[in-house]
C-alpha cells in the first residue's frame, strides 16, 4: 500500500478536474491531510471527506450555505470519481503517477 499525501490528493483533485479551490481550502486540505488518511489509509476516502465535508465547513460561514455546498460537492465528486475509474485503477494496481500522466 502507497503512502499518499496531501499534494498526491490535490492532484487527484486536479484529475477529477475540480480546479476551483480558494488558497485558504488547499491550505485547510494539506493542514487536515495527515489526521484524515492516517486515521483509515483511505487515499479516496479522505480525499473525498476533506473536500466535500470538512473544507465546506472549515472555510464556509457554517451556515445553510456550507450544507447546500456539502451536498453539491459531494454529489459532484461522486459522479466524477465515478466516470474516472480511478478506484477501479487503483485497485488493480495502477500506480498514481502513472494514472494522473493520463490527464
Amino acid at each position: 500500500m502507497a503512502d499518499y499525501t496531501s499534494d498526491d490528493g490535490l492532484k487527484v483533485l486536479n484529475y477529477l478536474n475540480i480546479k476551483n479551490l480558494a488558497h485558504e481550502e488547499i491550505e485547510v486540505f494539506k493542514r487536515e491531510w495527515d489526521n484524515n488518511y492516517s486515521s483509515s489509509k483511505d487515499f479516496v476516502g479522505a480525499i473525498w471527506h476533506l473536500y466535500s465535508e470538512v473544507l465546506p465547513f472549515t472555510c464556509g460561514d457554517v451556515d445553510t450555505g456550507s450544507f447546500s455546498l456539502q451536498t453539491l460537492r459531494d454529489n459532484n465528486f461522486s459522479r466524477r470519481l465515478k466516470n474516472s475509474r480511478l478506484e477501479e485503477k487503483l485497485n488493480q494496481g495502477v500506480e498514481l503517477n502513472d494514472i494522473l500522466s493520463e490527464i
